[in-house]
C-alpha cells in the first residue's frame, strides 16, 4: 500500500531522471569488459582469502589480500571518471530540490497576537522576545519559521494585576505559506488550519499568568509506504536506489 503526494510525484520524476543520466554517463565511460574482469578476479582472490584463512597459511593470506586491494583500487578508479562528470550537476538538483521541497509543511513569518481588554503598561514580562505594543494595546510573538511537527510555548505575565479586569478574550494567528499566501485565524474560528494552540491561564494572588502552547499539525513526509512516512530526502533515496538497481540491470551495467 502506498500513498503519494505530489510533491512525492515530483521527487519520484527528479530521481529518475538523474539516475537515467548519471547511469548513461557511467555506461559511456567505463569500461565494463575490464570492470567485469576485475570483478571475477576479486572474487577469485576472495576465494583464496578464505582458504588461506581456514588452512592458517599467513603468506598466501597476505599475498591475495594484496592483490585483493589493488583490484579494489582499480575499480574504484575506473568508477571515479563518471562521478567526477556527474557529481557537480547532481549537487546542484539536489539543493534545487531541497530549495522547493525542504521545508514542507512549515509556515513561515508566523505572529502571535494577544489583543488586551485593559490597559496595562508597566509590571508586564513576555517571554520569547515578545513585545507590547502600547499603540494598539497588544501583545504580539514573532516566531518566524515554524517546522512541520514542531511545538513551542510563549507566556505573558502579569503583577499587580487586579482580578477584576479582563486582560484579554482571544488571541489571533497570522502566518503565510511557501506560495505566499497569507492566513488569519483567531481562536473562535473554525477553519481548519496547521498552527493549533491552547492556552492556561493561572491567578496566583495579584499575578497573572497565561501559556500559550502552539503546534504546527502539519505533516512534512511526501510518501506513506506499507505504513511508514518518508520525507522528501528519504523517498529520493530509497527511488534513486531502486531506479539505479533497475537501470544497470537494463543498461547491463553491472
Amino acid at each position: 500500500m502506498i500513498e503519494i503526494t505530489h510533491e512525492g510525484q515530483v521527487i519520484l520524476l527528479i530521481a529518475f531522471a538523474v539516475t537515467l543520466v548519471s547511469s548513461l554517463v557511467t555506461r559511456a565511460f567505463i569500461d565494463r569488459d575490464k570492470m567485469k574482469k576485475l570483478r571475477e578476479e576479486m572474487k577469485q582472490h576472495q576465494e583464496k582469502i578464505k582458504e588461506a584463512t581456514k588452512s592458517k597459511d599467513t603468506k598466501a593470506l597476505q599475498k591475495h589480500q594484496e592483490e585483493f586491494m589493488k583490484l579494489t583500487m582499480e575499480q574504484m578508479s575506473h568508477s571515479f571518471k563518471p562521478m567526477i562528470i556527474t557529481i557537480i550537476p547532481i549537487l546542484l538538483i539536489f539543493g534545487w530540490v531541497r530549495a522547493n521541497y525542504g521545508d514542507i509543511g512549515s509556515v513561515h513569518n508566523v505572529t502571535l497576537e494577544l489583543p488586551l481588554l485593559s490597559r496595562v503598561s508597566k509590571d508586564i514580562s513576555i517571554s520569547n522576545n515578545g513585545s507590547l505594543n502600547t499603540q494598539d494595546n497588544k501583545v504580539v510573538w514573532n516566531l518566524g519559521t515554524i517546522p512541520a511537527g514542531s511545538r513551542g510555548s510563549v507566556t505573558l505575565r502579569i503583577m499587580n494585576y487586579n482580578k477584576s479586569e479582563d486582560i484579554s478574550n482571544r488571541i489571533i494567528v497570522k502566518y503565510t505559506f511557501k506560495n505566499g499566501t497569507s492566513v488569519q485565524v483567531d481562536e473562535n474560528s473554525n477553519s481548519v488550519n496547521p498552527i493549533v494552540f491552547n492556552k492556561s491561564i493561572q491567578n496566583d494572588k495579584n499575578t497573572y499568568v497565561l501559556d500559550i502552547n502552539y503546534w504546527n499539525s502539519a505533516s512534512d513526509h511526501v510518501v506513506i509506504l506499507s505504513g511508514f512516512k518518508f520525507g522528501w530526502v528519504g523517498w529520493y533515496i530509497i527511488s534513486a536506489m531502486m531506479i539505479s538497481m533497475i537501470l544497470n540491470k537494463l543498461l547491463k551495467i553491472t
